[in-house]
């Protein structure tokens, strides 16, 4: 087994663990978007439930501010819809971050076979030189 063999293992090995922390970290976001939207989507059925010409108020750093209701659910209907874009930008970049997961462990699986097949050779080489 030659040193750049083994080099070349460790940085395969560095970037699968890289890529599987990258893919654990989007999946988290993903989730915790699929929680806002559901907070979000509760909101606005609570807010069509109101009557229509009902003002709110709505935190705005330390204090409130009187809004119509129309104005409030647009702004969660439209916060609802940029999450949606963002996760599916996450959906995405996680998918490829699996394919890159995928064909690092097959380089992994490769290069793994390759040792093994040098180590026998070597062995066998061994072997007939001492007999």
């Amino acid at each position: 087994m030659s040193k750049q063999d083994l080099d070349q293992l460790w940085e395969l090995q560095e970037r699968q663990a890289e890529l599987r922390r990258h893919v654990l970290q989007l999946t988290s976001q993903i989730n915790s978007a699929e929680k806002e939207r559901t907070i979000l989507d509760v909101t606005v059925q609570e807010i069509d439930n109101m009557p229509p010409d009902v003002k709110t108020y709505v935190g705005l750093g330390k204090m409130f501010v009187l809004q119509p209701k129309s104005d409030l659910r647009s702004d969660f209907v439209h916060e609802k819809n940029e999450s949606v874009k963002k996760d599916e930008d996450r959906k995405r970049l996680r998918k490829q971050f699996l394919s890159k997961l995928s064909e690092n462990e097959n380089r992994i699986d490769e290069l793994a076979d390759q040792i093994e097949a040098t180590r026998a050779k070597a062995a066998n080489t061994r072997k007939s030189a001492a007999s």
